[in-house]
């Protein structure tokens, strides 16, 4: 079963991911939290590759560091929607809610692992792997 099937929407607030090689990674969005604003249009995920993981201290980075995920359509009908990013290599990440506004700028909240409880997101081999995608539920104010 592809990404994209495994992740579609149900409602017409998300678009699918791109079918690609990797792990998902799923995040719960609190969808009420960023739509009851009337300036939020749109909200995606972002995932920041940022460095190997610790227990794989020589690991390879991707090719790009800025890796897009869904994004979810504004007003919202679901109180959570799941979104999804593929990640195809070990490391740390930072896993972002970007809010578009429609003056163009954006509210960034960053999603919190809950192994960890830290807003950089320990993502090794052995995690990346697993046949169920990590998912993260809760996602708050992004350290300075």
């Amino acid at each position: 079963m592809g990404l994209a099937a495994l992740v579609a929407a149900t409602g017409s607030g998300c678009d699918a991911p791109e079918p690609d090689e990797g792990s998902l990674l799923l995040a719960t969005l609190d969808t009420h939290h960023f739509c009851d604003m009337d300036a939020v249009v749109e909200v995606r995920l972002q995932a920041y590759w940022q460095a190997c993981p610790e227990a794989q201290r020589e690991c390879e980075p991707p090719p790009n560091p800025e890796i897009e995920g869904d994004r979810y359509s504004c007003p919202a009908t679901d109180p959570t929607h799941q979104l999804g990013v593929s990640l195809t290599h070990p490391g740390r990440y930072r896993i972002e809610a970007v809010a578009g506004l429609v003056t163009g700028e954006q509210v960034v909240e960053c999603f919190v692992d809950p192994t960890r409880g830290d807003t950089q997101i320990e993502l090794p081999e052995a995690r990346l792997v697993g046949r169920a995608p990590v998912v993260l539920d809760e996602h708050g104010a992004c350290p300075p």
